[in-house]
């Protein structure tokens, strides 16, 4: 049976202090997209009325049915367009499901390395007519590494593999100062089992293998980079609760860090709002 964790007026105290029997129950209410009734309650300090759906992430949807449907669809390699074909629904309604799980960055980033005369000189009639890309990079690693800051310890040290970028560096030191410890591989090694970045190197060949935005040649291009930036979002929270890093153990990246108990159905990690999740019913066990 469900109980309300605490109050969501943040005005309320009961809110940020919740006692054991802040609400009543008051009543019910039937919504078209579900067959069960849904129940609501009333706070006892603000008078305020909320229900069950309140704390879910599928409140003020119209079809949450679609969304776990939608979400595999989303790391199958999908389209935004094909999978609104799929599900029978508009693109915008694909384009609106988003989530939220770790920190990711992407920007612009001006084309370089091998190219051939032809690609040269395509990348330069078009910075002549554009101008030139700005690199973004700097900004994205930042945003990337600051999301740890709240996370380490103080006194630990913080330890970062990677190629011989030497942005990474820079940000690293600026914001963890001498306990950042910067380890530099170079990009040309074997990319195999025994190469030091082979678990960043097959985390993105599994990204581009389950995001159409993400492969080398394909129809699927990103118009916006924020689009970009919610669908390696829903990638993350996937790849992370929901699929086993191999299919022989079926242990998730979150079970093997020790951040969840068990792996989740898409159902489940679907079920709750964000800011609930430390009180979420779903993920308790």
């Amino acid at each position: 049976m469900f109980l309300p964790p605490r109050c969501p007026n943040r005005a309320c105290r009961s809110h940020r202090e919740p006692a054991p029997c802040f609400f009543i129950r008051d009543g019910v209410y039937h919504a078209r997209c579900r067959s069960h009734p849904v129940p609501r309650f009333r706070c006892r300090l603000c008078v305020r009325c909320f229900s069950r759906q309140t704390f879910r992430a599928d409140r003020r949807q119209k079809k949450p049915h679609i969304n776990a449907i939608c979400l595999d669809l989303m790391v199958a390699c999908v389209g935004l367009r094909q999978a609104a074909r799929i599900l029978r629904v508009a693109r915008r309604t694909v384009e609106r499901r988003t989530l939220f799980i770790v920190a990711t960055a992407v920007g612009p980033l001006r084309r370089k390395g091998r190219m051939t005369r032809h690609q040269r000189r395509q990348r330069t009639a078009h910075e002549a007519l554009h101008g030139r890309r700005p690199s973004r990079s700097p900004m994205a690693v930042r945003k990337v590494l600051s999301s740890l800051r709240p996370i380490v310890p103080r006194t630990a040290t913080v330890v970062l593999e990677s190629d011989e970028k030497p942005i990474y560096g820079q940000v690293g030191r600026v914001l963890f100062g001498r306990r950042f410890r910067w380890n530099t591989h170079s990009a040309s090694t074997r990319r195999d089992r025994a190469n030091p970045l082979f678990p960043i190197n097959h985390t993105n060949a599994r990204l581009r293998h389950f995001l159409a935005r993400l492969r080398r040649r394909t129809w699927c291009v990103s118009k916006r980079r924020e689009k970009l930036h919610d669908h390696l979002k829903i990638a993350a929270l996937w790849s992370n609760f929901c699929r086993g890093i191999t299919r022989r153990t079926r242990t998730t990246p979150a079970q093997a860090l020790g951040m969840a108990r068990r792996g989740y159905r898409l159902e489940e990690i679907l079920a709750w709002r964000e800011d609930w999740e430390s009180r979420s019913p779903a993920l308790q066990n």
